[in-house]
């Protein structure tokens, strides 16, 4: 029964924090905030810099994601250089735009 006792005094006054006083640790009270307050610090910068690159990488999914839409849309717009498609395109908008029959003119300046 000495020793449960002993132990149950000594986790209460480990809890309690009564040893700070008998070993006369509460002259280093501000030290240990200090040191506290900095690795409080140190672990919600870490969070934060950790959240900026998750959105980092993110975002560059995102522009991968762009840039591969842009060059397929670039790929279209070049094969529609083909006259014919045009035309198709042109009447299936039901447009009222035909290829030129006449020659150009040239015009001469002064």
């Amino acid at each position: 029964m000495g020793l449960k006792r002993k132990i149950l005094d000594k986790t209460t006054s480990f809890f309690s924090g009564s040893f700070i006083l008998k070993r006369r640790l509460d002259r280093f009270l501000w030290f240990f905030i200090y040191l506290f307050v900095l690795i409080v610090l140190f672990i919600s910068w870490n969070l934060y810099i950790e959240s900026r690159l998750v959105k980092i990488e993110k975002n560059s999914a995102i522009i991968k994601d762009l840039e591969i839409n842009r060059q397929q849309r670039a790929l279209e717009l070049v094969s529609l250089d083909y006259n014919i498609k045009v035309e198709k395109m042109l009447q299936d908008f039901g447009s009222k735009l035909h290829a030129p029959t006449d020659q150009p003119i040239r015009v001469k300046g002064e």
